[in-house]
């Protein structure tokens, strides 16, 4: 819902479709943290294709889709959801409730979902101009963070300092984000 709610505090009006009503919860209540409980917002438990299926049979058209979705779930009424096998449809509903000028962001988190596997399958169904890359963060010193891996062990050190100790080589730094990370975080000017 993060998402949805920096739409929301940018000026969008925003209709955010989940099939996890912990999701929507923890998203109202981030709304409320944040102070955008006066933002134009639809909360929607439902399962995205058939929503969006229904958006098209009615001639809705979106200016912009954050397409976000996991890699394996459930519906609410138990609809199985599958990245690989599921996702050229749910494009190409995407596709037909974008307006023409519109935009569409897609995030996979997926092992096997690179970013060009993505670029492709969304050029097919969407046409030329995509564009699409990795993401990632990057520490101070300019190496890579890898989200979501579990701790680092600890790192035999020379006595009295952070200098890791001989033969020994420091480890990657780790960033790990979960819900009780994700579910507190303030959006909008105030926000870090």
């Amino acid at each position: 819902g993060l998402a949805s709610l920096i739409a929301a505090e940018a000026g969008a009006e925003v209709t955010h479709v989940d099939a996890s009503k912990k999701a929507i919860a923890w998203a109202r209540e981030n709304q409320a943290l944040s102070g955008l409980e006066d933002k134009p917002i639809r909360w929607i438990l439902d399962d995205a294709p058939k929503f969006s299926a229904r958006e098209v049979r009615r001639g809705r058209r979106y200016d912009g889709i954050i397409l976000d979705p996991p890699k394996y779930g459930r519906g609410p009424k138990g609809e199985v959801w599958e990245l690989f096998q599921n996702l050229p449809e749910m494009l190409t509903l995407c596709r037909d409730i974008l307006k023409p000028t519109g935009f569409l962001i897609l995030t996979a988190y997926a092992i096997r979902a690179s970013f060009l596997t993505m670029h492709r399958l969304c050029e097919e169904i969407l046409g030329r101009g995509v564009e699409s890359g990795e993401l990632a963060l990057k520490d101070q010193g300019g190496g890579l963070l890898r989200l979501a891996v579990p701790p680092v062990p600890e790192v035999p050190t020379v006595a009295g300092t952070d200098v890791p100790g001989p033969g020994v080589h420091p480890p990657v730094q780790r960033f790990h984000a979960d819900h009780s990370t994700i579910r507190h975080a303030r959006v909008g000017p105030s926000a870090a």
